[in-house]
């Protein structure tokens, strides 16, 4: 009994020795987080500097086209140039397609043809053989009459 009694007794020290742990630990993790007022005022700081940049990217959006704009002069006739260059490209590209459909669509036809062609083959084997066999059977019959006129 009195054994019992000394593990209660234990029990009852660690439950207050943790309780203890966790009021520590809870206070530390009150202090580290912030309420939400703190909250709200950093988001407002961010919004307010997300503003500031989008207002500074339109600003060097604005100096970057007068810049190209300083530049254009003689690069326009090289920039017309490039893009006749490329229209030309584009062109020859799309040609070098359609010629590679053509190409495509033929040989279909070319496999289409030797398929016909080998049918064709395959007849002519057929009927000639077919022609052979008749040709022997009337032979055969041709000696059999002869041989039944004969006696």
């Amino acid at each position: 009994m009195d054994q019992i009694s000394f593990n209660n007794s234990r029990n009852d020290r660690t439950l207050y020795e943790d309780l203890a742990f966790f009021e520590k630990y809870k206070q530390k993790v009150e202090k580290i987080t912030p309420s939400n007022d703190e909250l709200e005022r950093t988001l407002d700081q961010i919004e307010s500097h997300n503003r500031d940049l989008v207002a500074s990217m339109s600003n060097i959006e604005e100096l970057f086209k007068v810049f190209v704009n300083s530049i254009k002069g003689p690069k326009d006739r090289k920039l017309a140039h490039l893009k006749e260059l490329n229209e030309k490209d584009q062109k020859l590209k799309n040609e070098i397609i359609e010629a590679q459909a053509n190409l495509i669509e033929k040989r279909s036809e070319n496999e289409e043809l030797k398929i016909d062609q080998e049918h064709i083959e395959n007849l002519k084997a057929t009927i000639t053989c077919n022609l052979q066999m008749e040709k022997e059977t009337l032979e055969t019959l041709a000696e059999g009459n002869y041989f039944m006129e004969r006696y």
